[in-house]
C-alpha cells in the first residue's frame, strides 16, 4: 500500500480524484487532502508520502512553485492540468505522469500502476531535476529526456539519439555511441517528444 496526498485548489476536482482513488486504486491510501501548495508542503513534512497527485495551475504558489520549496523530492507525482501545453511536455521530457483534467479513470489506473511500479526506483529526485531544467530553457533547446527502459530509467542526451525504430509497443533508441537501447514507450510518443528535435 502506498500513502498519498492530494493537492489541488479546486474543492471539485480534490473529491472526485479522492472518490476514484478510494473506489478504483487499491495500492493506495489517500492520507491527505489539500487545498493549496502551502497546506500541501505542511502534509509531504508530516505525512512522507510515496505519491503526490498535484495540480499544476493554483493561486499563489503553482504546483512547481512548491515543489521547488521542497529540500527533496522522495514520493512520485503525477501532476494534474485541465491546460498548460509546454509544461505537459516538460513533464513528458522528464517521463512523470500527469492526468489532464476531467480525470479518465482508466488513465488513472495506469499512472497509478507506474507510480506502484517505480516506487522502489531511486530516479524521482533526478526525474524532478530533468523536469526543472527543461521548464526554464525554451522549448527548441530541451537538452535531455527520460526513458523508461525495462531495466529502469535512462537518461539521455537528446543529441545522443541518432535515431528510434519502432519494436511493436516498444520503441529501439539508437545511440552515437553504438549504444542500443530499448524503452517501454511506443515510436508515437518519441515522434511527438522529438519533433522539435
Amino acid at each position: 500500500m502506498i500513502k498519498a496526498i492530494i493537492i489541488d485548489d479546486e474543492p471539485n476536482a480534490r473529491e472526485k480524484l479522492l472518490l476514484m482513488t478510494e473506489r478504483y486504486c487499491k495500492d493506495v491510501q489517500v492520507v491527505a487532502v489539500a487545498k493549496d501548495a502551502e497546506e500541501g508542503i505542511a502534509f509531504i513534512e508530516a505525512h512522507k508520502p510515496d505519491l503526490i497527485f498535484l495540480d499544476i495551475e493554483m493561486p499563489v504558489l503553482t504546483g512547481f512553485d512548491m515543489l521547488r520549496q521542497l529540500p527533496e523530492i522522495n514520493f512520485e507525482i503525477i501532476f494534474t492540468t485541465a491546460h498548460d501545453q509546454y509544461a505537459i511536455r516538460a513533464i513528458k521530457f522528464s517521463a512523470l505522469d500527469y492526468l489532464l483534467k476531467p480525470i479518465d479513470l482508466e488513465q488513472l489506473q495506469e499512472a497509478v500502476q507506474k507510480a506502484v511500479e517505480r516506487r522502489n526506483e531511486k530516479s524521482s529526485a533526478e526525474q524532478y531535476q530533468l523536469l526543472k531544467d527543461n521548464l526554464q530553457k525554451p522549448q527548441q533547446v530541451l537538452e535531455q529526456i527520460a526513458v523508461p527502459a525495462q531495466t529502469g530509467m535512462i537518461f539521455l542526451k537528446v543529441a545522443d539519439i541518432m535515431y528510434c525504430e519502432a519494436d511493436s509497443n516498444y520503441t529501439r533508441i539508437f545511440l552515437n555511441n553504438k549504444q542500443k537501447i530499448i524503452s517501454t514507450r511506443t515510436l508515437k510518443e518519441y515522434e511527438e517528444l522529438l519533433e522539435d528535435s
